[in-house]
């Protein structure tokens, strides 16, 4: 059962076959130390060996507690996204991905903006942010906004110094910013590198992109060959995290798009849990959200410019 006799098994393993071979568990470190103590333990040890395990091979009974976690969660409702309207339909699940696409300056980016100010203030979740079209000064800013619900620059209902400085703080607390600093195009790779570091240091729960295509296709892959690619790679994150010893939290990534072309589009939304289009009617946004493997739903979600 040490480092030394774990490696033995995994060779042995794969010389003889892991379709082949079972594994015991026990406290001792080696059947010796049963044998000397009980020998009749022997056979109840072989005999309680279960299969090999098998990366992408997996028995329901793995999944138990999150069979479980579903149902204690009625439905399998995750965390809500502060609109009661939108909660019906669509809420936030840690390991899950969300696309929101939409028409420019149909406030796509104000929406997640909006969604993760919520949660950190109902829930105390934290965000690593990759926004390449804003200047984190000015993303912050306008994050102080949605939390203190006023002004940040010159203008009626503008917050107060002692409210800025609020603002600011609960902002530093709650957010990490991805930014390139004149650096080389970003890469999926260096976001989720940089997303990792942010999970153990601060326990982010969620990690935004927008909007995706500033990312470097280096491969120079066909549009819907990188985004299947991309969020591929952004699943196999939400996995590695929720495994990571020692790191307890597992991740939501929010993945923000143009939707100007159906073929990518179509392949970003149903690599995702969930997608979202946007788009303005009137004083509210109308967001379509499609579930994969469900159906579509429309929510009307109001907002004030004031």
């Amino acid at each position: 059962q040490d480092t030394p006799g774990q490696a033995l098994a995994e060779e042995l393993a794969r010389r003889i076959g892991k379709e082949k071979c079972r594994i015991a568990h026990f406290d001792k470190k080696d059947l010796n130390e049963i044998l000397l103590d009980d020998p009749a333990l022997i056979s109840t040890v072989i005999n309680s060996a279960q299969p090999y395990p098998i990366s992408g091979l997996s028995e329901p009974d793995k999944f138990k507690q999150s069979i479980e976690d579903l149902y204690s969660r009625d439905n399998g409702r995750g965390t809500s996204t502060g609109y009661p309207s939108l909660d019906e339909i669509y809420t936030i699940g840690t390991g899950q991905l969300s696309v929101v696409t939409g028409y420019p300056s149909s406030g796509k980016s104000n929406f997640v903006d909006q969604l993760m100010v919520n949660l950190g203030k109902s829930h105390d979740w934290k965000f690593a942010l990759c926004s390449f079209e804003n200047q984190p000064e000015i993303h912050i800013s306008r994050l102080m906004e949605i939390y203190k619900e006023k002004r940040f620059f010159d203008g009626s209902n503008r917050m107060t110094e002692a409210e800025k400085i609020e603002a600011f703080d609960w902002v530093e607390n709650h957010f990490l910013f991805l930014d390139s600093e004149g650096a080389e195009p970003a890469t999926i790779d260096s976001i989720l590198e940089r997303a990792r570091v942010a999970v153990a240091r601060t326990g982010i729960r969620g990690l935004v992109i927008d909007p995706y295509n500033y990312i470097e296709n280096k491969g120079g892959q066909a549009e819907h060959e990188f985004i299947s690619s991309m969020l591929t790679r952004m699943q196999t994150f939400a996995v590695y995290v929720d495994n990571k010893p020692g790191v307890l939290n597992r991740v939501a990534s929010l993945f923000r798009r143009r939707a100007f072309s159906v073929a990518s589009s179509l392949v970003a939304l149903v690599g995702s849990h969930l997608g979202g289009v946007g788009h303005e009617v009137g004083g509210g946004v109308v967001g379509q959200i499609a579930e994969r493997h469900g159906t579509a739903a429309t929510a009307l979600i109001e907002h004030d410019d004031a």
